[in-house]
């Protein structure tokens, strides 16, 4: 999968990709990044209800770095 994000951010003159799953089917909970892709395994804790702050803190860092691109 990962080559495939590449070869699709390579095709769009793209810098970096988020990958962002809302829940975490496989319970890793552990936010991957690579040079051009973050994966984010939960956008919500395992309620279901509340936001998993660390992945919001990690979209927002990302966002912040393309802010002025």
């Amino acid at each position: 999968m990962t080559k495939k994000i590449i070869d699709k951010l390579d095709e769009i003159g793209g810098e970096k990709a988020i990958i962002i799953n809302i829940f975490d089917e496989n319970k890793s909970d552990k936010i991957i990044e690579f040079p051009r892709i973050i994966e984010i395994p939960s956008l919500l804790e395992e309620d279901g209800f509340h936001a998993n702050q660390e992945a919001i803190n990690k979209i927002r860092m990302c966002l912040e770095e393309y802010k002025d691109d």
